[in-house]
């Protein structure tokens, strides 16, 4: 996978996740009703609140992922120094380290 594509696909899910991020912050302005209204809306806020909140890290994740594309440092594992395995960031574009500095057992590590 080429960093033009990798940077295409970063940056269709960072679109993905600011606009779920929007969704989520627009249901949270909603509430109103009943007593019983109100707290199955606060149980629901608490719940999206969450998910904002995974989204808003999800933005910052690959925001440094575009970051290290710009620098010319994506694929470099910020441990080490040593490249990134190939199928590694295939399956998961936004880490930062090998699988070895990952601790990852050394039958799932691909060279």
């Amino acid at each position: 996978m080429s960093k033009r594509d990798i940077r295409h696909e970063l940056k269709h899910q960072r679109a993905e996740l600011v606009g779920r991020r929007a969704r989520m912050r627009q249901e949270l302005s909603h509430a109103g009703g009943t007593l019983e209204d109100l707290a199955l809306a606060q149980e629901q806020d608490e719940v999206l609140d969450r998910s904002a909140s995974a989204a808003d890290e999800g933005i910052r994740q690959i925001d440094d992922a575009l970051a290290r594309l710009r620098a010319d440092t994506y694929g470099s594992c910020a441990s080490c120094g040593k490249e990134i395995e190939e199928p590694r960031l295939r399956a998961v574009p936004l880490t930062t380290l090998c699988a070895k500095c990952a601790g990852l057992p050394a039958g799932k590590r691909r060279k």
